[in-house]
C-alpha cells in the first residue's frame, strides 16, 4: 500500500527514529481516528494542522473540528515546524471543571513547559451602560477584576490547582479576541484550552471559542475534551 510505504520511509528518516506502529485505515478521517486511539487507548492524538478545502469546510468542518467535539481525548493540533519541548505554554480557563482538566492533562502529559502561564478572561457586567450615562468605568472593571480574581483563586485551590495561582494573567473583555492577543503579546509554542469549558455550550455547536482558535492562532494548541463520566 502505497500510503503504508510512504509513512514507514518518513518514520525512517525521522531524527530519533521513534518506535511506531504505521497503521492505515480506509474511511471517514476523523471517525477512524477516533476508532484506533480508543482501540489503543492512547493518552493523546496528533494531528498536523489541517488543509483549506473551502467547500468541503463550510458544510462539515475539518478532520480536527470533529475531533474537538467527538473525541474523549485530548488532541494536540500541530501548527509549527519544531523538534524542541515546549517552554512557553499559554493555558486559557474560565471556572468550569473542563477547563481545570485541560490544565491538570497538560500537566501530566509534559506539555506546560518550565514556567507556564495561565490567562482567566472575564466581563465587567454593564460597563457599555456605565459609559454611557458618564460612570466611572475603570473603577468598575478594576472591581469586576478584584471579585474575578477571588473567585479563580478559589476555583485553583478547588480543583487543587493552586501551585499555579502565582502564575494566572486576568483579562477583561472577550474570550476569543483576548487570547488571540494574548498569543500575539506572549508568543506561546502552545496554547491549551477545554474544547468545551470556554464557551459554556454544547461541543457540537459550530464557532466554538476552541475551534476558532484552532483556526487562527499560528502556535500549537492542545484542545482537551471534558472530563468522562465515571
Amino acid at each position: 500500500m502505497a500510503a503504508q510505504s510512504w509513512l514507514a520511509e518518513h518514520v525512517a528518516i525521522t531524527p530519533g527514529r521513534p518506535q511506531v506502529e504505521v497503521l492505515v485505515r480506509r474511511g471517514d478521517p476523523h471517525t477512524e481516528l477516533i476508532a484506533a486511539a480508543d482501540e489503543f487507548d492512547a493518552d493523546l492524538i496528533v494531528l498536523g494542522a489541517h488543509r483549506k478545502r473551502l467547500l468541503l469546510d463550510a458544510f462539515v468542518g475539518t478532520t480536527a473540528e470533529r475531533l474537538l467535539r467527538l473525541s474523549t481525548r485530548p488532541a494536540l493540533i500541530v501548527h509549527q515546524h519544531s523538534t524542541e519541548p515546549y517552554r512557553r505554554a499559554l493555558v486559557a480557563l474560565d471556572r468550569s471543571e473542563a477547563s481545570a482538566h485541560a490544565l491538570r492533562t497538560a500537566r501530566d502529559l509534559g506539555l506546560l513547559g518550565e514556567r507556564p502561564t495561565l490567562v482567566h478572561v472575564f466581563r465587567a457586567a454593564a460597563k457599555g451602560k456605565l459609559a454611557q450615562v458618564g460612570e466611572d468605568v475603570t473603577a468598575h472593571v478594576e472591581a469586576e477584576r478584584t471579585r474575578a480574581a477571588q473567585e479563580f483563586s478559589v476555583h485553583l485551590r478547588r480543583h487543587d490547582l493552586a501551585d499555579f495561582g502565582d502564575r494566572v494573567l486576568l483579562r477583561e473583555g472577550r474570550v476569543a479576541s483576548e487570547i488571540r492577543s494574548l498569543v500575539s503579546e506572549l508568543e506561546p509554542d502552545l496554547l491549551v484550552l477545554g474544547s468545551r469549558g470556554l464557551t459554556g455550550v454544547k461541543r457540537a455547536a459550530l464557532g466554538s471559542v476552541a475551534e476558532s482558535l484552532m483556526r487562527s492562532v499560528p502556535c500549537d494548541v492542545l484542545a482537551v475534551a471534558p472530563p468522562r463520566a465515571v
